[in-house]
Order: C-alpha cells, then structure tokens, then sequence
C-alpha cells in the first residue's frame, strides 16, 4: 500500500496535468453538450462576516490563500519526496497574514531549500525549527488510536507535539488502555485537552420514502424548460450526470471522478464509507437508484459508486437550484485556510477556518484518518445530519461559474446550532472532513472535468 505522502504526490502529477484542461473548462462557464445549465450568480467567501482587514473584498483573500496554497504545495511535495527523513512538521498558510509558514526539525537539506528559495520570489515564506516532524507525530498518533477512550488526536502544526481530546462517550464494546495510559509512556510531547468531545457520522436523521412530503411538497418550484432538478430532486440533464451536494436517502453526493480501471477509464462517484456497504446501491431522496458502491476504504471513511456523475456542484442554501461547475485543479487543505461547505441539508456554509490536518477521530468504535477539522468563524451551523459526503471546496476569485474542489464532509461535533433544513436537528460549527488530495491517488482517480 503506498504511503499517505506517496498517494498525495501521484495526486500532484495527475493534478498538474489536468490544470490546462481545467482552466479551458472554467472559461466555458456552465455550458456542457450545448445545454446550459442553472448556476449561482456569485460564490462570497462567506456571505455575513465581515472581511478582514486589509483586504478589499472576499475575492482578494481568496486570492491571496490560493496564491499561498500554491507555494505552499511546492515545498510540500519537494519534502515528501524525501518519505520518512523528511523533516518537515507542517505548514501553515493564514491567507491575513500573506505569508507562508513552514516548520522544520533540523537543518533543512539543500533540495528542499532551493524549492523554498524560488517560492520566496513570489510569496514570502518563514521557516522555523520544530521539535518534531510530523513523521515523529504521525507514528505516536497511530500507537495512541487504540485508547479505548479516544476522541480525538492531531499533530500540532508547530511540531511541538500532539493534541488528544477524550471522547465524551466511550464505546462500551471496545477493550484496552486508557488514553492516559498510553500518553504515561509516549515519546513526544502529548496534551489532553479539557475539552471532551462525540463525533457523529452524519446520516441523515428522517430518510425519505421517495414521496414528496412537506417540507418538499414542491421541492423544485422554477423550471427550465422541461428541466426540473434541485438538492431534493436531482437528475441526469442530457450528457450532465449527477452533481455533487444533492440528496441521498441518508448522505450526500459528493464529487464526479473517472476511475482508472482494467477495463479502461470509468466514471464514479466519491461518497464516505459510512454511507454504504461494499456492493450496496445509493438512492436520492425521491427513491431513484443512481450506483453501487464498488470501492470502500474504512479507515479514510471514503468510497466510490458507480453513479453516472457530473462536474458540476449544486450551490446555494438547502433549497437550491443553483450548480457551478467544479475545476479539474485539486486544492490542498493547509492550516489556518477558510473553505466552504455544500451539505445537502445544510447548503452552502463559508468562512471555516482549518485548525487541523493530519487528524485522526473515533465514531462508532472506528478510527477515521486522515482527516481535516474545520470550524465556522461565524458561529454558523456547518454541517449535520445528512450532509455526509457534501463537498468541501474554495471559490475562484472574479469567478461565478467554477470552484476548485477540497474535500468531503465525514463527521461533526454536533450541538446546539440550528440547523438550515428543518427536518433536521442539533446540527454542528466543527467538523472533519478527508481531503480530496488524499481521496484521488487512493483510488487511482482523478477529477471529472
């Protein structure tokens, strides 16, 4: 099996190739096989906060976080390349402070830093020593994961160790250590946190009988044409397949991919493990059977069906009947970036802020990594019940048409927030999701475009 950092490196080349095909797609707007195709007006990057100072608009800090991203990658990849010798701890791109920070354990090996050398002439990039790499980490994470008591676990960015939270609720069916036994014998750094924490899969809590019922009486009220589809009531338009962010029976779609197979390249659907068994059939939420899941991978929480997919992402709130297409350019996830969510149940929620990668939680007695924990800045309700595999993506600057593509929604901390679709309820601002950088090169695939 290749290693994490081998799969995200295939992910780069196969990433890299696809970037001129998905450039020419974003100039063609949302236009596939001569039919056009509903899509929002405009992608905000959040649309209550305020936007931080210093900058004009959404857009610019967008802007200024890709551009980050970007560098930030080259100088990933370039230490990746070095597999368990790499020094490297991580990396942090807060597109407020214009600058990219790298953490290292030890001198930094020349190859390395003539990659890092020729980033600093387009973004500034600060390298500080660390006192572990994340390698280090990453082994202690996985000795950890069998606490009976787990929550959760993360590399510190810095370096400066790990970060474990105690479940709140812990499994009575699982046997072994305690986390505080574990952690007496650990090599690294290890802080337990006050905070106790339940992560919850995010199935949805009413399935649909596949009758429209209240509150989907008329769950797509605008026509085009003959053409009626939306969250609730997706379907196939012509050469369009499904879009990602719609309605299943208990989840939500998530992005379209062309698989590498013996038989030649075929078209797939991304969904969570959680959301299907191996050879079992997804459902929309109006009872149309759209694939069956050929591809399942418990500890990433990530699978695929063979659902007749499209590039293309459905925007707005709960109720929408808005798609933008969805760039063939992937997007790593760095922390201290903000990227938005599409739940099917909750809709289009931005302004979240990533405090983690590399992250590893317990749900169900399952261990899920790697994983990204996110929260809302602005309080909001990000995700909940139903919204398992909904899109993580990043909007394009000056551009209404196209989102580059993060991630999939796995799990939430679930509270007191109030959820957007009335149907469901105790909905959640943190929550994981795996990283579509991640996703790709462990099934050999790519992004539809």
């Amino acid at each position: 099996m290749k290693s994490r950092s081998a799969r995200r490196a295939a992910a780069m080349v196969m990433t890299a190739s696809l970037v001129g095909v998905g450039m020419a797609a974003q100039s063609a707007g949302a236009v596939e096989a001569g039919r056009s195709v509903p899509q929002a007006q405009s992608v905000p990057a959040d649309r209550s906060a305020s936007v931080p100072r210093g900058f004009a608009s959404w857009d610019d800090v967008m802007r200024e976080q890709q551009r980050l991203n970007k560098a930030a990658t080259a100088i990933e990849v370039s230490a990746e390349k070095r597999g368990k010798d790499s020094g490297l701890a991580g990396i942090r791109v807060r597109p407020e402070s214009r600058r990219v920070v790298v953490y290292w354990k030890g001198a930094v090996p020349k190859d390395v830093r003539s990659v890092i050398d020729r980033q600093r002439r387009k973004v500034p990039v600060r390298v500080v020593g660390a006192r572990y790499s994340k390698t280090e980490l990453l082994a202690e994470s996985r000795r950890l994961q069998v606490a009976t008591d787990m929550g959760a676990i993360a590399p510190r960015v810095d370096g400066s160790g790990l970060t474990v939270k105690l479940a709140s609720d812990p499994s009575p069916t699982l046997t072994g250590p305690s986390m505080r036994e574990l952690v007496a014998d650990s090599r690294v750094d290890v802080d337990i946190a006050a905070e106790r924490v339940r992560t919850n899969r995010l199935t949805a809590e009413k399935k649909s009988t596949g009758a429209a019922t209240a509150p989907y009486a008329d769950p797509c009220p605008y026509k085009y044409g003959t053409y009626q589809s939306c969250r609730a009531f997706d379907k196939p338009y012509g050469a369009l397949g499904y879009s990602a962010g719609a309605r299943t029976q208990n989840c939500t779609t998530n992005f379209a991919v062309y698989q590498d197979t013996e038989a030649g390249r075929v078209k797939r659907m991304v969904l969570p493990a959680h959301c299907g068994e191996l050879g079992s059939w997804q459902m929309l939420e109006n009872g149309t059977w759209i694939g069956q899941v050929v591809a399942r991978d418990l500890l990433s929480d990530t699978a695929l069906a063979t659902t007749f997919g499209s590039p293309y992402m459905w925007t707005g709130d709960w109720k929408s009947q808005s798609k933008m297409k969805v760039s063939s350019v992937v997007s790593r996830s760095y922390v201290d970036n903000l990227v938005c969510t599409s739940g099917a149940r909750s809709g289009e929620v931005c302004n979240n802020r990533v405090y983690e990668t590399d992250t590893s939680y317990m749900a169900d007695g399952l261990v899920s990594y790697p994983m990204v924990y996110a929260e809302n800045e602005s309080g909001l309700a990000a995700a909940g019940p139903g919204d398992s595999g909904g899109p993580v993506f990043e909007p394009i600057p000056d551009n209404t048409t196209t989102v580059v593509a993060k991630g999939m929604i796995s799990s939430a901390i679930l509270g007191v927030y109030q959820c957007n679709d009335p149907s469901q309820s105790a909905c959640g601002a943190k929550f994981y999701y795996s990283d579509m950088a991640d996703i790709l090169p462990r099934f050999g695939a790519v992004l539809q475009w």
